[in-house]
């Protein structure tokens, strides 16, 4: 639940500015680019509370501005009446720098290694072991098992996939021992 209010003066309560309940009704709220450009901050609208039996319509513009370090205050105008038009400048409305994630580190390092390996690997059965041929490959049976055991792995998963649009999860080959 996501609420903005203003409190009324002269009276006990305050009354919703927008809301966004996400249980399934109209879309209220409504974000997009800042329209000075890219990068500059976003626009967030709201429009699904009722102010003087008339809808509400609050437009909130995030405007990037990374000298900011502190929380500032807004700038609200109301105009014409419950239509508000609020600004905020913040650091927190810019862009996150982009950047590549430690997984896609740990990929990249992963396939250099397997690769050195694989290299070291031929060169030694060429020059120490005077292989030939698929002789040549590093743990020759490992890597054919490996291949083997990722097709039996597909098999199933397409398999599995394919019965449950039958209705039914059970494969129609039984199960073969090993």
């Amino acid at each position: 639940m996501t609420a903005c209010q203003e409190r009324i003066i002269g009276t006990k309560f305050e009354s919703p500015m927008g809301f966004l309940d996400g249980y399934g009704k109209l879309p209220n709220l409504e974000f997009s680019e800042n329209p000075q450009g890219p990068g500059t901050g976003i626009v967030m609208i709201m429009r699904n509370a009722k102010c003087n039996r008339v809808e509400r319509f609050v437009h909130v513009t995030f405007i990037c501005d990374k000298s900011i370090k502190q929380p500032t205050t807004m700038n609200v105008i109301e105009d014409p009446m419950c239509k508000f038009m609020i600004t905020v400048q913040a650091a927190e409305a810019c862009p996150l720098k982009g950047g590549i994630s430690g997984g896609a580190i740990f990929i990249i390092i992963l396939i250099v290694l397997i690769i050195i390996y694989f290299i070291c690997g031929i060169l030694y059965n060429r020059v120490k072991q005077n292989q030939t041929g698929l002789e040549l490959i590093p743990n020759r049976s490992f890597w054919l098992l490996l291949g083997e055991l990722f097709l039996t792995g597909c098999k199933f998963t397409w398999n599995f996939i394919h019965n449950l649009g039958q209705g039914t999860s059970s494969s129609k080959m039984p199960y073969e021992s090993v």
